[in-house]
């Protein structure tokens, strides 16, 4: 088994309550809604993967984000969607997904903008631990796709199913704490090869 660190990408959120706001030099990102100004927000994350070769068979993956701030009045599940638009960090923002282009529909998460089925979820307490890493198991079949079968990677929307009171907020790739920001384990096997495991920081 092999493990290799990959390259920094990128991640971001939107923000209902600031439309036409980018946060992509943010060191955390948020998920979910906060009651005490009804926003609703959403964040994108996307990791290279270029290095995995085509026809390497996946057998693991998972997102592990590093819990930041406690904003939740509940508990709920957080679902990675793939995304379907090239989006960009530096621009993105609740209307558009980059400079220029606007969503489908705002907020990233019509059909034409993402994929409606989930590739991983997990469930998240109200009291999550300050600094502890949470872990979201990806879809094999998925980042399958993304390496083999020519489908363009654009990472992940990440939201909750329920976008009321559960406001998560994480640390991001640009925190201050390289252990804090968020990686994409990815294990594989190539043609004559033992296992390989790809981690790749964001």
């Amino acid at each position: 088994m092999t493990t290799y660190i990959g390259t920094a990408t990128n991640d971001t959120f939107i923000d209902d309550g600031a439309p036409t706001s980018n946060y992509g030099t943010f060191v955390y990102w948020l998920v979910g809604h906060y009651t005490t100004d009804s926003r609703k927000r959403r964040s994108l994350i996307k990791f290279d993967i270029s290095s995995i070769p085509a026809g390497a068979v996946i057998s693991g993956g998972t997102l592990a984000v590093t819990f930041q701030a406690d904003n939740a009045g509940v508990g709920g599940t957080i679902c990675a969607y793939r995304q379907l638009k090239n989006w960009v960090s530096g621009t993105a923002t609740w209307n558009k997904y980059d400079a220029s282009n606007n969503w489908t529909t705002a907020g990233g998460f019509d059909a034409a903008d993402c994929e409606q089925s989930e590739s991983g979820s997990a469930t998240f307490t109200a009291s999550e631990t300050l600094n502890t890493v949470k872990n979201i198991p990806i879809s094999t079949s998925k980042i399958s796709e993304w390496v083999s079968s020519g489908t363009a990677n654009y990472g992940f929307l990440l939201k909750t199913t329920v976008e009321n009171n559960n406001l998560y907020q994480y640390h991001s790739t640009e925190a201050t704490t390289a252990g804090y920001r968020p990686t994409l384990t990815i294990t594989y096997t190539e043609p004559s090869s033992s296992g390989y495991t790809l981690i790749l920081n964001t």
